[in-house]
């Protein structure tokens, strides 16, 4: 994005509202993007987790799937919708759904990824699919305009 560009929405994208530091970190940014004047969307894959009640004052979209895979196609009908400037996403199934939604959903979306473990330390812990996923990655992380990694 260049420095001529507004920034009209951001969207930030994760699987579901589960406890993790993942999903605090993308319900505080929403919020303070809303205080800031930004319009901003936290879109949701499926309704559920113990931070449900904690959104209640945030523009939550919710694409009830269960699965981050099954959120694919209606992310990018989402996106084509009501396109935002830049997608924002985090842990690695989502920054696959939200690269390949996001290039599929609109060419001027910024795609943003955010790393938010030390993939080769979490790599042992890994189940099959967590594993292929990251290795998956490897080959889309190119495709996505910025990649974030929280240390």
């Amino acid at each position: 994005m260049s420095v001529n560009q507004t920034i009209n929405k951001i969207s930030l994208f994760i699987p579901n509202l589960h406890g993790g530091g993942a999903e605090r970190v993308f319900i505080n940014l929403t919020r303070i993007f809303a205080k800031s004047g930004i319009e901003v969307e936290l879109i949701v894959g499926n309704k559920e987790g113990i931070l449900m009640n904690e959104v209640s004052d945030l523009n939550v979209y919710y694409l009830n799937k269960r699965s981050v895979s099954q959120c694919i196609w209606p992310l990018i009908k989402r996106l084509r919708s009501n396109p935002p400037s830049i997608l924002l996403s985090a842990m690695p199934h989502a920054n696959l759904a939200a690269i390949i939604a996001g290039r599929l959903a609109n060419k001027e979306i910024k795609i943003v990824a955010t790393v938010h473990e030390n993939p080769m330390y979490a790599y042992q812990f890994f189940s099959l699919y967590e594993r292929l996923v990251l290795h998956t990655l490897k080959f889309v992380y190119p495709f996505a305009h910025a990649l974030v990694a929280v240390s």
